[in-house]
């Protein structure tokens, strides 16, 4: 079988599948159906756009660290739940170096990757106030962490960044604060997917509501310095832009899964101001022993899901961490890579007829980095995704982030190697026939 495929032969895998419609597909479900395709095409590698997969090996110093801990007998011995006391302290470092932030050591806590702190926050977060029941998500955003609420039967309400820039970032914000139904609002800075960046302007709006309103906010630093149009690592002005300036209502979330390429050892590290930590929320003693929140998700809610987190990951975290705070710029030197293959991809995508849908950033041109979207103005995103699956090219919809646009698809950019970029050329120059296809009705989407 060789590239075009038939959009039937599509239809076919889907149904095997279990898909109704790729534009409700998950991550997840387009990687099965990839898998499918690659193992029945002859060599012909599939171009894969779709989960974000680190494409870079993963920090060799956290690698030998992690193999000495093991060595040296660590894997036998439960971690405490607090953390190991070096990946605190260098996380802290960190954060003093490259955010100009004064967090101690005691209030950082390792978590099985970025999405285990979320999980926990929102458990506790749901069960601070009465009448607090929702968090409220900026979107086009993660789709799982939406997921982890409906797990944990927590309501959720979305906003579309894109929608309420300038003017009426504020006005918008505060009509959902105001409701006094919100115990929390999480985003990612840059955002995945459209990798838009929340301005300062924008956090101080979100920080002082945040005070106004005790609104807990959630920064999700799952990208930390990957908008490349500044260099963040100078530990010198300008600092990435953080929520921290304007509220002590925060819970930070730091992954090592991009910038260090470490996801599959989940560690990551959880953060919150002190004066959240100390808070005490009298509605809590219905369900833990604590009140005060820190004591709440750590020594209960935490040490419930996991009993601590991987005990020679949390070395080889520390040990990259202090690689960075001691000047060793290899890995975010290596991040430099998305860059590259963004602005390479994204040339291509234009030469044949598809655009950028979220290029403008508050008046500045979207960063090069690990994401961004794009869209075809005669096709949706249902024949879109058809189409490029048709060419072995794959990406996923928007729709799934939260987008409220219906013709707009993610582009992840870690999985594509150098050599491929030439192919995605050649995969993509056989569009335009099937688009028109497409425009003459020649074929219909067969739905399951």
């Amino acid at each position: 079988m060789k590239f075009p495929l038939s959009i039937d032969y599509i239809s076919k895998i889907k149904k095997q599948i279990g898909v109704d419609t790729l534009n409700n597909a998950t991550i997840r479900e387009i990687v099965q159906i990839s898998t499918i395709i690659q193992k029945e095409v002859d060599n012909e590698p599939l171009i894969r756009f779709d989960k974000g997969i680190p494409g870079l090996p993963p920090f060799e110093i956290g690698v030998d660290a992690e193999i000495k801990a093991l060595k040296n007998g660590i894997a036998a011995i439960y971690p405490n739940v607090e953390g190991i006391s070096d990946a605190k302290e260098q996380m802290s470092i960190f954060y003093k170096k490259f955010m100009n932030l004064n967090i101690g050591s005691e209030l950082c806590f390792p978590v099985s990757g970025s999405l285990q702190g979320s999980f926990a926050s929102f458990i506790v977060l749901s069960k601070i106030d009465a009448k607090k029941k929702k968090i409220l998500f900026v979107d086009p955003g993660f789709q799982v962490q939406k997921q982890q609420c409906e797990v944990l039967s927590v309501d959720y309400d979305t906003i579309n960044l894109p929608e309420i820039r300038g003017n009426k970032f504020e006005k918008i914000l505060k009509g959902y604060f105001e409701t006094g139904l919100y115990s929390a609002i999480l985003y990612s800075n840059p955002n995945n997917p459209t990798w838009l960046c929340l301005s300062d302007v924008e956090l101080k709006v979100i920080g002082e509501l945040s005070n106004q309103f005790d609104i807990i906010v959630i920064e999700d630093l799952a990208y930390f310095g990957m908008d490349f149009r500044e260099d963040y690592f100078t530990g010198q002005e300008p600092f990435m832009p953080s929520i921290t300036k304007y509220t002590s209502n925060y819970i930070l979330l730091f992954s090592s899964s991009k910038i260090f390429s470490y996801a599959g050892q989940r560690i990551a590290m959880l953060a919150l101001s002190e004066n959240l930590y100390k808070k005490e929320y009298i509605n809590l003693s219905n369900t833990f022993k604590n009140i005060s929140f820190g004591k709440a998700l750590i020594n209960e809610t935490l040490d419930s899901i996991s009993s601590g987190t991987c005990h020679s990951a949390q070395y080889a975290f520390a040990a990259m961490l202090q690689s960075i705070n001691n000047g060793n710029k290899d890995c975010i030197n290596a991040l430099k890579k998305y860059e590259k293959h963004a602005k390479l991809t994204k040339n291509i995508f234009l030469k044949y007829g598809f655009d950028v849908l979220y290029n403008d950033d508050l008046g500045r041109p979207l960063a090069d980095g690990f994401y961004y979207t794009i869209y075809h103005p005669k096709l949706d995103s249902e024949e879109l995704l058809h189409s490029l699956l048709q060419v072995g090219v794959t990406a996923i919809s928007l729709k799934i982030a939260g987008s409220k646009e219906d013709k707009g698809i993610r582009i992840c950019v870690s999985q594509i190697k150098d050599e491929q970029i030439e192919l995605l050329d050649a995969r993509l120059s056989m569009i335009n026939s099937i688009k028109e296809k497409f425009e003459t009705n020649e074929v219909v989407i067969h739905y399951q």
